[in-house]
C-alpha cells in the first residue's frame, strides 16, 4: 500500500501526455490528490480524487473520479465512483468507502 501511496500521490501525481490524433494535437493530463476519508477500524487506507483533463482543438473534457484502496489480508478492495464529466458525488463515494471499511473491519 505505501508503494502504491508513494507512486500515485506523490512523485507521480501528475501525468502529461501530448500526442497527434487524425493530425489534432492533444493535451491529456491526469492529477491525483489525496483525500481524507473515515475508514474506522481499517488502517493504511489510500484515497484520492483524480482529475483527468484532455484538451484538443475545439473540445476540452474534464472529468473527476475518486478513488479508495482498502487492505485486506493477502489483497485489497478498490472502491471507485466516477462520471464521464464532471464530478461525481463526493458524499455517495464517503458514504461507500465507509461501509466498506466496516464490513472489513467486522
Amino acid at each position: 500500500m505505501e508503494s502504491f501511496r508513494r507512486y500515485n500521490l506523490g512523485d507521480c501525481a501528475t501525468h502529461t501526455l501530448t500526442a497527434e490524433v487524425d493530425g489534432a494535437q492533444v493535451t491529456a493530463t491526469q492529477t491525483a490528490a489525496p483525500i481524507e476519508v473515515d475508514t474506522a477500524g481499517v488502517n493504511g487506507v489510500v484515497a484520492a480524487r483524480i482529475r483527468s483533463m484532455a484538451k484538443a482543438s475545439g473540445s476540452n473534457i474534464d472529468a473527476t473520479q475518486f478513488v479508495a484502496v482498502l487492505p485486506v489480508p493477502d489483497g485489497a478492495v478498490l472502491v471507485s465512483v466516477s462520471k464521464l464529466r464532471g464530478a461525481p458525488d463526493e458524499a455517495v463515494f464517503r458514504q461507500v468507502v465507509a461501509a466498506a471499511a466496516r464490513r472489513i473491519a467486522s
